[in-house]
Parts: structure tokens; C-alpha cells; sequence
């Protein structure tokens, strides 16, 4: 998260669901508090959480939007305005239309009372807070370009899931538009190395900075 004096960002709100049968356990396991209590241990309540960036609608990405209240899916951060793409928001509206949905359950409960934007372009959120389109991975996918008093700082969502689709950057998931998702690379590259720019990626630990190196492009954590 983001604190600024006119508002506090979340990007993405995921959920840790614990499935010990699934196809890939991780053993000794143990994960990490949910978000929101990590925020309310940084004296952050989810009540002041005010913009809530969703980099795409894939569920480790949403799940943790809403909980269950009197029988009801209510949201978990009731003032903010949740941004999702356009182009994500789009191709779920056929699991929107199912009542018993995941995605009708969280996306679709947050835009019933009014809390959902769509962006379509280019947005300037928060002062220096800035949402960039990037398909790829989805149609609707977003980064998140950061400016702080050191330096820039990108959130790119699964613009990367590893560090070698760095140097990869042909390199796509088989559900990605592959042309899309390394066009959105390239845009997102060349800005970044401008602005040596720290990098954070939703499935990378720690941050990173894109180096040039003599084999091509490289990411170094920092």
C-alpha cells in the first residue's frame, strides 16, 4: 500500500485460500496474515483504504475484495473506488451474470453499491499516482507507475511472473495474447530503464531494477 495525504492506495487484494489437496502444495507452509490485518498492524484500517487498484481480473488478484456478512458479500474496503480494466470487466460478464460466481461475488458485489471504475486509458489516480494500461496477461491489465521522493517505483502486476521473462520477453503464458503481453513489456521496459525505476511484480520476491547487460536485459533485485 500507498499512504499520501489525499488518500490511501492498495494495489490488488488478494486472499490466501489454503487448499492442502491441491495439485501443487508447498510443504511446511505457513502464509502470511490477510491484508487487511496487515494493515490494521500498520495502523492502516481497511476503512481508509481509498483507492484500490485491481491489476486484472484473475482471481488470486480480487478474491480478498469482499467477506460474507449476514449472508451477504460486503466489501472489505468500503471506501475506496476499486479500478479495474476495462477490457477485464468485459470478458467476465458471463460468470457476472451467475448469481453463486466468484467474480459476481466479489467484482460484482463492489460495483452493486457503487465502488467500481473502469479505466480505459491513462489515469491519474492520486497525485503522482498514475494506472497505465498493459494487456496482455488479460485485456484488461494495468500497472501502476509511482512517483516517490526517491525515485520512481512500477507495480506491474503479471507483467512478469519470473525474473527471466525479463530477458525473455517473448516468453508468455499460454492463456496470455502473446503479441500484447510482449508489446506491453517493451513499452513498460523502455520507460522503466529511463527512469531507473524500482520494480515490483506480483509474483517476484522483492523489488528489482532492469539492468542492460552484455546478454540482453537482466532484473536485479534490490
Amino acid at each position: 500500500w500507498v499512504t499520501r495525504p489525499e488518500g490511501v492506495l492498495l494495489i490488488d487484494a488478494p486472499a490466501h485460500e489454503e487448499n492442502p489437496g491441491g495439485a501443487t502444495p508447498i510443504p511446511n507452509y505457513s502464509p502470511p496474515p490477510p491484508i487487511e490485518a496487515q494493515l490494521q498492524a500498520a495502523g492502516v484500517p481497511p476503512e481508509a483504504v481509498t483507492h484500490l487498484v485491481i491489476t486484472h481480473a484473475h482471481w488470486d488478484h480480487f478474491n480478498g475484495l469482499t467477506r460474507q456478512v449476514e449472508g451477504e458479500d460486503r466489501p472489505i474496503y468500503p471506501n475506496a473506488i476499486h479500478y479495474l480494466g476495462r477490457g477485464d470487466w468485459e470478458r467476465i460478464q458471463p460468470e457476472l451474470a451467475d448469481a453463486q460466481s466468484r467474480q459476481n461475488r466479489t467484482l460484482g458485489a463492489v460495483d452493486r453499491v457503487g465502488l467500481l471504475r473502469l479505466v480505459d486509458g491513462e489515469m491519474e489516480i492520486l497525485p503522482g499516482v498514475r494506472i497505465i494500461p498493459a494487456p496482455g496477461e488479460s485485456p484488461g491489465h494495468q500497472i501502476v507507475r509511482i512517483e516517490e521522493a526517491d525515485g520512481i517505483l512500477y507495480h506491474v502486476g503479471d507483467l512478469y511472473h519470473h525474473v527471466l521473462e525479463v530477458a525473455r520477453p517473448e516468453w508468455a503464458c499460454h492463456w496470455a495474447e502473446a503479441e500484447a503481453h510482449k508489446a506491453s513489456r517493451a513499452t513498460f521496459l523502455a520507460a522503466a530503464l529511463a527512469e531507473d525505476a524500482r520494480v515490483l511484480a506480483s509474483h517476484i520476491a522483492n523489488f528489482g531494477r532492469i539492468r542492460v547487460t552484455e546478454s540482453g536485459m537482466a532484473w536485479e533485485r534490490v
